[in-house]
C-alpha cells in the first residue's frame, strides 16, 4: 500500500522552516526562551510537509476484508493496539530515562533536546493509543504487519522465551527482528543530535541576521555575512527535515524503516563523524578559527570560494529534501529516485558534502585551512556536524556500487533503480 512521498514534500517543509526561521529572529517571541524557540520551528513545518503528503493524491484506506484476520473486528483492534501500545510505551520511557539520567545527555549540550524530549514523550502517552488503533484499522494490511515494530519485538520477546538462549531460525524473522532494534537504535542515537544542531543552527542564523539587520559594514564583511547567512539557512533546513524524518515513521507516510544497515563496518564509518565519537578524532586533528591558519588574503578568492562553497551545499541540502519523510541515515526506507539522484550516480550528499565540506580522513592541510577560515561555525561543541555517511560500507565492484549488501544500485535510464 503506497503512500503519497509527494517529490514537492521535502522543499516546502525546508521552506516553511526557514521562512519561520526568518520571522521569529527578526520578531523573537518573549515567551520562548532564545534556546527554545526551535519548537516553533517545526510547526509550520510539518504542517506544510504533511499537506503536500496528503492533499496530493487520495490516501488508500484498506477495508475490512483487507485486513488479517485477528484485526476484522473493532474488539481485536483495540486488544491488538493496547499490548502495541503498551511495549511501544516501555521502550519510550527507557530511552526517556536514558534522556534524564545518563550523564552524557544531562549535560548542558544536550539541553535543547531534554526539553523537547519530554513533549515528544508526553504526546505520544497523550496520543500513541488511539493512533496506533486508527493505523490497524484503515492502514493494517499484511504487508504492513510485516514491518510492524511493535508486533516484532512481541513475537521476538515471545520466541526467546520460548527457546531459551537458543539461535533463532530462520534469516527472515532475524532480518526483521534487526530492522526493528537496530530502527530504534538509529533514531535513538541520532534525534538528540539532530535537535541540538537545529536549536545551534537558529542561534547563529539569527546572530548573522540581527547583524546584517542592523546595519553589516560595506565591503567584504558585507559579503561574508551573507554567506554565513546562506550558510546556515541551508544547514538549518537540512536538519529540520532530518528530525521530521527520525521523529515521524508512519504506516501513513510510507517512510518506515525497512531495513538498517547491518555491519560493524557501516554503523562504525557512520557515529564516528558524530558526537561524541569524534571528539577523539579531534583531539588529534585540532580545527579551530585562528588568524595563523589563514593562507588565502586575497577578497575576490575568498568570494569565490563562499560562492562555491554555497553550490556545493545546496546540492546536499538539495539531497536531503529529495527523501521528504524518509530521511535516515543507516538505514533503507524506499528507493529515491528524483531531484539529485535522478541525474548522479555517486550518491549527492556524498558529493555536495565532500566537495563542500572537506573531512578528516585523505584531505590535505591546506582545505582544512580553508574550510576552518571560512565556515568556522561548521563544528559544534568539538565535533562535526552531519559528517555520517548516508549509505556506509560503499565499495566498489566494476560498475556497480555495493553498498554494504543491503542496497545494489546502478544506473539505469538515468535513474536510481534497486535491484
Amino acid at each position: 500500500m503506497r503512500g503519497c512521498q509527494n517529490p514537492w514534500t521535502g522543499g516546502v517543509g525546508g521552506a516553511a522552516v526557514l521562512a519561520m526561521a526568518a520571522v521569529l529572529a527578526v520578531n523573537p517571541p518573549a515567551f520562548l526562551a532564545g534556546g527554545h524557540r526551535f519548537y516553533l520551528l517545526l510547526i509550520p513545518m510539518c504542517a506544510a510537509m504533511l499537506w503536500i503528503e496528503f492533499s496530493s493524491r487520495p490516501l488508500r484506506l484498506c477495508r475490512w476484508a483487507e485486513l488479517p484476520g485477528y484485526h476484522r473486528s473493532w474488539k481485536k483492534i483495540l486488544v491488538s493496539a493496547a499490548w502495541r501500545y503498551g511495549v511501544l510505551a516501555a521502550v519510550a520511557t527507557v530511552f526517556y530515562a536514558i534522556y534524564e539520567r545518563f550523564p552524557y545527555y544531562v549535560s548542558d549540550y544536550f539541553d535543547p533536546f531534554r526539553s523537547f524530549v519530554r513533549i515528544l514523550y508526553l504526546g505520544f502517552l497523550l496520543i500513541g493509543y488511539p493512533y496506533i488503533v486508527a493505523t490497524l484499522r484503515w492502514r493494517g494490511s499484511v504487508k504492513e504487519e510485516l514491518s510492524d515494530t511493535a508486533l516484532i519485538l512481541m513475537a521476538a520477546g515471545r520466541a526467546a522465551w520460548r527457546t531459551r538462549g537458543a539461535r533463532p531460525g530462520g534469516e527472515g524473522p532475524r532480518r526483521r527482528v534487526w530492522a526493528a532494534v537496530g530502527g530504534i537504535l538509529v533514531e535513538a542515537f541520532f534525534l538528540p543530535l539532530m535537535t541540538v544542531f537545529l536549536s545551534m543552527q537558529y542561534a547563529q542564523l539569527s546572530i548573522h541576521l540581527g547583524r546584517l539587520a542592523g546595519g553589516a559594514p560595506g565591503g567584504f564583511a558585507y559579503w561574508e555575512t551573507v554567506y554565513r547567512i546562506l550558510f546556515h539557512s541551508l544547514y538549518l533546513m537540512d536538519v529540520a527535515l532530518a528530525i521530521a524524518g527520525y521523529a515521524l515513521p508512519s504506516r501513513w507516510l510510507d517512510n518506515k524503516i525497512r531495513s538498517v544497515e547491518p555491519t560493524f563496518v557501516g554503523w562504525l564509518s557512520a557515529i564516528s563523524c558524530y558526537p561524541p565519537f569524534n571528539e577523539m578524532i579531534f583531539r588529534y586533528m585540532v580545527f579551530e578559527q585562528n588568524p595563523e591558519y589563514q593562507i588565502i588574503h586575497s577578497e575576490p578568492v575568498l568570494l569565490a570560494l563562499m560562492a562555491l562553497d554555497l553550490f556545493f551545499m545546496g546540492l546536499y541540502v538539495w539531497a536531503t529534501m529529495a527523501f521528504g519523510f524518509r530521511f535516515s541515515n543507516l538505514t533503507h526506507r524506499g528507493v529515491i529516485a528524483r531531484g539529485p539522484y535522478a541525474y548522479l550516480r555517486q550518491e549527492p550528499v556524498l558529493v555536495g558534502r565532500d566537495d563542500s565540506v572537506p573531512r578528516q580522513s585523505g584531505v590535505s592541510g591546506l582545505a582544512h585551512r580553508l574550510e576552518h577560515h571560512l565556515c568556522p561555525a561548521r563544528h559544534h561543541g568539538g565535533g562535526s556536524f552531519g559528517a555520517g555517511p548516508r549509505v556506509p560500507g560503499l565499495r566498489r565492484t566494476g560498475a556497480i556500487q555495493v553498498y554494504s549488501g543491503t542496497l545494489l544500485t546502478r544506473i539505469r535510464q538515468g535513474g536510481i533503480v534497486q535491484l
